[in-house]
């Protein structure tokens, strides 16, 4: 949801936002896209499932990019590309480059391991704004436990070294984010990924809970390990962000909360943390993405968002409709009056736009 409080300070689009909130809740702009143009994967992550999935029936090159001329006239602002791994389509930098010659700021997830020289190069030349990849240890016994291919941590090492000449060497500017996945067997290393990230040039970390159901989780922290990572590893953690210059926002230095009722949620796997929970004498709180985001996925199916993918139904299929035909079509204005009485049980495990939600209900209020 790209910078919507800022979208909001201006009368005209705030008077048409908030119109959006009321039957029959049709939504005026689109202010980002999520899409993932592939589900394969050449690495084999514990905590994933995309890459045991079937061979995917994946949208053409014209395809995409008649879904990005689309997304830029119904006023898209950033679109996020992803995966599986997403470099494993050919047409990945023809694809970055139409995005940004729309106007329309163009991100990407990826892995790096299948990067060289010249394909870093293409990365900058086709306008890439921000590029994130993971590391999910500090060495490579540590990241490719949990990548379960070896040689995948020297691999993306490599990669980002050889984006970071290829950025320089053409004075470009785009930013490089590392995400890391929290599981119980990584968390305490956080703080060395961390002083990792800023010698490798990283401009920011997003530490990300594992998300991950059942009552015997493999690799999601429990209440005891929680505690020990806000006791022992977050603070360590904060040093190093400040030395880093990296952001000391609250659910980044705090992924899984602070308070006693916070850790309870977070060790069930519900990182919303009770944010959208109905109850007595609290506010009503609402997340906004079906009316600022959109996720599409390889065979042009529809979601409100990548936690949705495979837990919901799909609110359309752009091999058949087009993209307006599905923002504001039935199923897009349905989910959006359900969401004013009851969020759907998935939204409680999602933290992705809780921090985005607060400030949209802050712009709101203003």
């Amino acid at each position: 949801m790209h910078a919507v409080e800022q979208l909001l300070a201006l009368p005209d689009q705030r008077a048409a936002f908030l119109r959006s909130l009321e039957a029959p809740h049709q939504a005026p702009f689109i202010r980002c896209a999520k899409i993932k143009i592939t589900a394969r994967c050449n690495l084999r992550c514990s905590f994933c499932n995309y890459w045991r999935m079937d061979e995917p029936d994946e949208f053409s090159t014209e395809e995409y990019c008649r879904v990005l001329e689309e997304l830029a006239a119904a006023g898209c602002v950033k679109v996020h590309f992803s995966g599986g791994e997403a470099t494993l389509r050919k047409d990945v930098f023809e694809l970055i480059e139409r995005c940004s010659a729309l106007g329309m700021k163009a991100n990407i997830t990826t892995n790096c391991t299948m990067l060289n020289a010249e394909r870093a190069e293409r990365f900058i030349a086709a306008g890439t704004h921000s590029l994130s990849t993971s590391l999910d240890g500090p060495d490579a016994r540590s990241h490719d436990a949990l990548r379960s291919v070896p040689g995948a941590f020297e691999r993306t090492i490599k990669g980002v070294r050889l984006l970071r000449k290829a950025r320089d060497k053409k004075r470009g500017k785009m930013k490089l984010r590392l995400n890391t996945v929290l599981t119980r067997h990584n968390f305490q290393r956080l703080p060395e990924i961390i002083e990792l990230a800023a010698d490798l040039g990283f401009t920011e970390v997003h530490p990300m809970p594992v998300d991950e159901r059942g009552d015997e989780p493999k690799n999601r922290l429990d209440r005891r390990n929680i505690e020990r990572f806000n006791t022992f590893t977050a603070p360590l953690a904060a040093q190093a962000r400040e030395r880093a210059g990296f952001s000391l926002a609250p659910h980044l230095v705090w992924p899984f909360g602070q308070s006693e009722r916070d850790l309870d949620y977070a060790a069930k796997g519900r990182y919303a943390r009770g944010y959208f929970e109905r109850e007595k004498q609290a506010p009503k709180r609402v997340c906004f993405a079906p009316w600022t985001h959109i996720f599409i996925g390889w065979s042009g199916d529809v979601f409100l968002c990548c936690m949705a993918r495979g837990k919901t139904e799909p609110l359309g299929n752009l091999r058949g409709q087009s993209i307006a035909e599905v923002w504001n079509g039935q199923a897009y204005r349905a989910i959006r009056q359900q969401f004013q009485n009851e969020m759907p049980k998935v939204c409680h495990r999602c933290d992705m736009f809780v921090s985005e939600n607060q400030r949209i209900e802050l712009a709101l209020a203003s």
